[in-house]
């Protein structure tokens, strides 16, 4: 063998280690189930296709007159429950789920928990 073969022949076992590695990493992790309703997250994940979701108390407070709803979950603190009865007075549709905030964040498709997330007014929206 000649030293061109020879490479090729570590190219072949590097890939085909490393193909039955990611099957192996496939096959191991668990599927993520979600506990949230499928219409809605349906409705999270257009909304964050459309870049017409908010997430974070913070923006969500400087956004009150521009959302149309706000989705809340099971555990919250106590800024998240002022922006609460913020948006009761501004008279914004509040979904309060049964999930707590992983779920959330894996529905939003991020890697931190998400507790609060707020839909803005557009043709779409929860309404």
């Amino acid at each position: 063998m000649d030293e061109e073969q020879v490479f090729e022949e570590k190219v072949k076992k590097t890939k085909t280690k490393k193909a039955s590695k990611d099957k192996d990493l496939e096959t191991t992790q668990p599927e993520q189930k979600l506990h949230i309703d499928q219409e809605l997250l349906g409705k999270i994940r257009t909304a964050l296709e459309n870049k017409k979701l908010i997430i974070g108390n913070d923006r969500i407070i400087k956004a009150l007159s521009k959302l149309s709803s706000i989705v809340v979950s099971k555990n919250v603190g106590n800024e998240i429950a002022k922006t609460i009865s913020r948006a009761n007075l501004e008279e914004i549709e509040i979904i309060k789920l049964n999930v707590d905030s992983s779920d959330l964040s894996i529905a939003c498709k991020k890697q931190f928990p998400v507790s609060i997330i707020g839909f803005l007014k557009w043709k779409n929206t929860l309404k």
